[in-house]
């Protein structure tokens, strides 16, 4: 299964993306989709852990900064989504949020 020959050998994963407004169903739409598809599932921003900060969740905790460090912020975590796609998708297909 998957999107077509791709170099003349095997076939290539597909790696859907769902976007939309907080609180859609978007969440659950990729849960029963990866499951459906037997996909990852991956979720952005993805859980990025950083020590310092204690209190709530990373994510939260850069929302409520100003608009420049926030902006750093999902940069940064599209960075690491990005690489953890790259990872996944040669072993399956790939749904994120």
């Amino acid at each position: 299964m998957g999107l077509g020959k791709f170099y003349g050998g095997g076939f290539v994963n597909k790696f859907i993306v769902i976007e939309g407004l907080d609180a859609t169903g978007k969440s659950t739409l990729v849960r029963n989709l990866s499951l459906a598809l037997d996909a990852h599932q991956l979720f952005c921003p993805p859980i990025i852990n950083i020590p310092s900060i204690r209190e709530g969740s990373v994510r939260s905790h850069f929302d409520s900064l100003n608009p420049l460090q926030r902006r750093a912020f999902y940069r940064f975590s599209n960075l690491v989504a990005s690489e953890e796609v790259r990872k996944m998708i040669p072993s399956n297909h790939v749904i994120m949020d």
